[in-house]
This record gives structure tokens, C-alpha cells and sequence, in this order.
């Protein structure tokens, strides 16, 4: 009888090898579908007949989804506390290298320029906003800069508490009082990293600590999020 072996398993693909062949099922929730081990789609008239030639009756679509599911399952309580830790780390490390050496940090800092200010700047940035408060106002508008405003005296408050009180004053020549800011909003970059956040968790979770195959940890995250 032709044994079948899975490999790895996440909720909706299982990696299994089944007469020397590896072969990745994503079970739905559409039809499943079937790729080889480079990722191309397998054209299979009927799933749980192919499944059942192959394992000589021993498996079926269901069974198989069953007892992926369950390795899943055993998969993801087989971490201990030490584990979790450690890929915490090395999905922060891995992170932050992509952020900060790859180009991200530019894309923040040009929407979080005034929490990218150090307390020397902001101290300055006050300073021309008072000298020329009225100029600045009519060009960006009330709205933006008691947003601004308020941003700038929530980074005063931490790291330059008396630059605070000149802040509230510009905050009040606005008629306004400060408030909690409104940020700009970075969902583009932001999936950039949560890009990388999935890559670092996934190689974690199969390759650092399970000995599972970077490769078919890569393939198996890479079907997953194939709509």
C-alpha cells in the first residue's frame, strides 16, 4: 500500500507526500485545489477519487482533511513558552531589519515627520510656527494645524515638557484646546510590514523550531493567501 505522509499542515493547506511526490492540497473554502511541489495546479476531475487511487483506498478527500487538521492541531499546541519567545524575537529582529534597512522607515517618516523630530527640532518647530503663526494657518487651514498642533504637544509632553506650554498656546490662539491627534493614515507601508511580520512568524514557526523545510513553509503560506 502506498503510504501517505503529512509534512506540514495550516488551517486551510496541507503539505503531504505520497508515492515519493510532494504535493500541496488547499481544501476551500472552494473547490480544493492540488499543487505540485513548484506550485502549479493540478488539474484533478474528481479530489477524492485521485486521493484514494493514490493511497490504495487508505485515504479519502475527508479523511485527509482530517488528518491535516489534526496535525495542524498537535502542531500548534507543540510550542512551548521558550519557543514563543524566541520567534517573538526573531520576528522583531526580522522585522525591523525590513523597516529600517530596506527603505519602510522613509515611508513612515514622511506622514510621522513631527514624531520623528528629536526635542531639539520640536523645540524649533514651535518656534516658526509662532513666528509665523497667521501665514501658516491661512495656507494649511485651521483644522490641520490644531491636528498638528496637538501632535506636536503630545511628543512635547514626553520629551520636551516646556515646549508644552508654548503648544497649548498656539492650540488656544486656534480657540481650540489639545486634544488627541488624528494620524495619518499608512494602510500601503503598513501591509508591507505585516508582509514581513507573516514571513518571520511562518519561518519561525516551521523552519527554526519544527525542522520543517523553508521551502515548503514558504510554498505551503504562499497557497494560503492565494485567493
Amino acid at each position: 500500500m502506498n503510504n501517505l505522509q503529512i509534512i506540514y499542515a495550516t488551517q486551510d493547506v496541507a503539505g503531504f507526500i505520497v508515492d515519493n511526490e510532494l504535493y500541496f492540497l488547499k481544501f476551500g473554502p472552494n473547490i480544493p485545489e492540488l499543487f505540485n511541489s513548484s506550485m502549479a495546479r493540478l488539474t484533478i476531475p474528481n479530489m477524492d477519487s485521485w486521493i484514494q487511487a493514490k493511497t490504495h483506498q487508505r485515504y479519502s478527500y475527508l479523511s485527509l482533511r482530517d488528518a491535516a487538521t489534526a496535525f495542524y492541531q498537535g502542531l500548534s499546541s507543540a510550542y512551548t513558552t521558550d519557543d514563543i519567545n524566541n520567534i517573538c524575537g526573531v520576528v522583531v529582529r526580522h522585522t525591523l531589519d525590513k523597516v529600517l534597512k530596506c527603505g519602510l522607515i522613509y515611508e513612515y517618516i514622511l506622514v510621522y515627520w513631527i514624531e520623528a523630530m528629536g526635542s531639539n527640532e520640536l523645540e524649533e518647530c514651535l518656534r516658526k510656527i509662532s513666528s509665523n503663526f497667521h501665514m501658516i494657518r491661512t495656507t494649511i487651514g485651521d483644522d490641520k494645524l490644531y491636528n498638528n498642533l496637538c501632535r506636536i504637544h503630545k511628543m512635547c509632553k514626553k520629551y520636551q515638557p516646556h515646549s508644552a506650554d508654548v503648544c497649548e498656546k498656539l492650540i488656544r490662539r486656534l480657540g481650540r484646546e489639545s486634544y488627541e491627534p488624528i494620524y495619518p493614515a499608512t494602510a500601503d507601508v503598513d501591509q508591507q510590514v505585516l508582509s514581513c511580520v507573516k514571513e518571520a512568524m511562518w519561518q519561525s514557526l516551521g523552519t527554526y523550531y519544527k525542522n520543517i523545510p523553508n521551502k515548503i513553509v514558504n510554498v505551503m503560506h504562499a497557497l494560503q493567501a492565494k485567493v
